[in-house]
């Protein structure tokens, strides 16, 4: 019975969930921060839904910033920075109200520092 569970629950991801998750990856990753991102998802483990509302709640703000290209855009010395998009930035808080969603997070993560 748990393992038809955990399969509903995996199912549940969308591909732009997936393609979210890997893009956050891929930019911590990319800046060399994967130890420290790592530190802090392990350690809000338990709190990703306070911090979904929290995203939720402080959208209206936020937007501000996504759609002044404030929040990443471009980057010094030829890298290129995390863009976070405000419709990235809702489906991102979706996605933390879900209790795996750190866990994948964790996951894409660790899967990308390997490479």
């Amino acid at each position: 019975m748990h393992d038809t569970d955990t399969d509903t629950e995996q199912k549940l991801v969308t591909d732009t969930e997936q393609k979210l998750v890997e893009k956050l990856a891929s930019a911590v990753c990319a800046s060399r921060m994967q130890d420290p991102a790592l530190f802090i998802l392990e350690s809000i483990g338990p709190l990703n839904f306070l911090l979904s509302q929290l995203m939720h709640f402080s959208y209206p703000l936020m937007h501000i910033f996504l759609q002044q290209g404030a929040l990443g855009e471009g980057g010094s010395g030829g890298r290129t920075r995390f863009r976070l998009s405000a419709r990235e930035y809702r489906e991102l808080a979706g996605l933390l109200e879900r209790r795996d969603a750190v866990e994948r997070l964790i996951r894409a993560l660790q899967a990308e520092a390997q490479l």
